[in-house]
């Protein structure tokens, strides 16, 4: 294998050039196609008119690019890539003024003022960021708030929770406050739960509301409860029961305020999701049904319709596992007339803030989506996107592809979605089209599968 390349093995460069190579070849660029046969091990005594029939994809300009470079693969071309780039990463913190904290904050901000630019084909900022993390955790020292927290950022966004976990674990072996030590138990259960270890995430979730017990005021404890994906990690260890036990504690023992309301919604609904998962649906869709005497608390709170919306897509899914169809029909209609109040609401105030009316598209639009009512998913889910350059919504826009190719079949269209949303996802949003059926039929196919993974 030759070496004199390896000055310029820029990864996210390498990227761009399989995806230019690409686009030549299917353009029937001649001299495209030359640099193909002579690299591709199996497009050696091919001509152009059979390439053009058979059809070429990005693996095979990937594969063109490392042969090229003198590498037998890809995946070769890419770990010697990132072996580059982590040592360049090396010889900046060593002589970089700055401390870790202010590096990864100013790749982070770096990194998030080029996240929906239309060039952006790359997480190189993040990448910097993860390797500086890393050297972080083998040197062993100690960890600032300022540095873990800029670590957090860096990883979730990189989708490595594993990562962020044994940041946090070695925060939390430091001389902390209360108030750090529970905010670091947050994360650490939360991510635990994110990434499947139940088990670990039940016990940081008990000691965190322990702590928060003792500690901190009544008003916050549905704060430390309410996360739906640590909740479920207790049904999964045969304990859901013991969680709702908790779940009622806290709702009979938090003091019914405004700072807390919002949180009051999250365990409300939370509690009619685990409620669902242990079978008990009729209880589970009562539980979400309670959600409207927390919004008629103050019929003036901003954020009424926003919880009464968010509640929806929930009472549709159990009324789904009930077979209640004419409740399930309500329920959907009930989410469109909630949508059409709150932007006539919306308009009465100058100069609103339509996030969360955003979010109201998305959680009713994923509605229909799911029952397959795909053109007024997509209607909804445009409407919760907005414009590319203001789009960081993974989840949705996978949605909205996923919409798109059930009904128009467009493939630009829908690749230039889903490329939009492995630029923008994050460890929470990642998307498998594995899990879509509406992709069934394209989960062999080299450019989705590419482009989903984030590599196209």
């Amino acid at each position: 294998m030759t070496t004199q390349f390896h000055d310029s093995l820029n990864l996210e460069n390498l990227k761009k050039q399989a995806k230019s190579l690409l686009a030549s070849v299917r353009s029937g660029d001649t001299a495209a196609f030359e640099r193909v046969r002579l690299s591709h091990p199996e497009y050696h005594d091919k001509t152009p008119e059979t390439l053009a029939i058979i059809g070429m994809h990005l693996a095979d300009a990937q594969l063109t690019i490392a042969r090229e470079n003198g590498f037998a693969s890809w995946p070769k071309l890419k770990k010697e890539a990132e072996r580059v780039a982590a040592e360049a990463v090396k010889l900046q913190v060593d002589n970089n003024p700055r401390t870790a904290a202010e590096q990864l904050a100013a790749l982070f901000s770096e990194f998030q003022s080029e996240l929906t630019a239309p060039d952006n084909t790359g997480r190189t900022q993040l990448t910097q960021g993860q390797a500086i993390v890393r050297r972080l955790l083998s040197d062993g020292g100690p960890l600032d708030k300022a540095t873990v927290e800029n670590a957090d950022k860096i990883c979730f966004w990189q989708n490595d929770v594993a990562t962020s976990i044994r940041v946090y674990q070695r925060y939390l072996e430091q001389p902390l406050s209360v108030s750090d030590e529970i905010d670091a138990r947050y994360r650490v259960s939360c991510y635990l739960a994110m990434t499947g270890r139940a088990s670990e995430a039940v016990q940081y979730g008990q000691e965190l509301y322990r702590l928060t017990r003792l500690h901190l005021p009544a008003e916050r404890l549905p704060w430390s409860v309410n996360n739906a994906t640590l909740a479920a990690c207790w049904n999964t260890v045969g304990r859901g029961g013991d969680w709702i036990a908790v779940c009622d504690e806290v709702l009979r023992d938090s003091p019914k305020v405004e700072a807390n309301r919002m949180e009051r919604f999250y365990l409300l609904r939370t509690r009619g999701v685990v409620l669902g998962q242990m079978g008990r649906t009729e209880e589970a869709r009562a539980a979400l049904k309670s959600v409207r005497f927390l919004a008629d608390e103050d019929p003036a709170w901003s954020y009424r319709y926003s919880v009464l919306i968010r509640s929806i897509p929930e009472i549709v899914r159990y009324c789904r596992d009930l077979s209640d169809t004419d409740a399930l029909r309500h329920a959907m209609i009930e989410g469109k007339r909630l949508l059409g109040e709150y932007e006539a609401y919306l308009s009465t105030i100058p100069n609103p803030d339509e996030s969360d009316l955003r979010i109201g598209y998305d959680n009713i639009g994923h509605m229909f989506f799911w029952d397959k009512q795909y053109e007024e998913a997509i209607s909804m889910l445009q409407k919760s996107l907005g414009p590319p350059e203001r789009n960081r919504n993974a989840w949705g826009t996978g949605t909205l592809a996923a919409a798109l190719w059930a009904t128009r079949r467009n493939r630009q269209e829908t690749l230039a979605l889903l490329r939009h949303a492995a630029a923008v996802s994050n460890a929470g949003s990642k998307l498998d089209l594995t899990k879509v059926p509406e992709f069934a039929d394209v989960l062999d196919d080299p450019e989705f599968v590419a482009v989903a993974a984030g590599q196209n």
